[in-house]
């Protein structure tokens, strides 16, 4: 794509709710995700917010996968929670606090027209 283009800016995923072992690099998944609330191969393995070293592991995670050099910054999906106090946008924010103060970027995917003023409150976030 930049020997196309060589001002596009690529950007690399992860996700803030649901565990892609692709990510799993020292994940705990005995400790850090939600009991099981599906059956069979479909379910999603959801993260546990609740504990501290997930959260510190999800940060360490995104700075590592929006700094690696094939990358310009990171997308971050499923803000799904409309609660802004929430353990899962105080992950966000401390990915935000850690986040590098260079050109990398940060997008993330929140405004949803089915919520109140379309969750604009998270517009801070990024």
């Amino acid at each position: 794509l930049r020997d196309r283009n060589c001002s596009s800016k690529i950007i690399t995923y992860l996700n803030s709710v649901i565990y892609d072992p692709e990510d799993g690099d020292g994940f705990n998944e005995d400790l850090w995700l939600l009991p099981d609330p599906g059956q069979g191969e479909t379910r999603n393995m959801l993260y546990d917010h609740s504990v501290p070293a997930m959260r510190d592991w999800w940060v360490n995670r995104a700075i590592i996968k929006a700094t690696h050099p094939l990358w310009d910054g990171i997308f971050i999906d499923a803000l799904t929670s409309q609660d802004p106090n929430s353990l899962q946008y105080e992950m966000i924010e401390q990915l935000r606090s850690a986040f590098p103060k260079t050109s990398h970027i940060m997008v993330g995917n929140a405004l949803r027209q089915m919520r109140k003023a379309g969750s604009r409150y998270l517009m801070p976030f990024f």
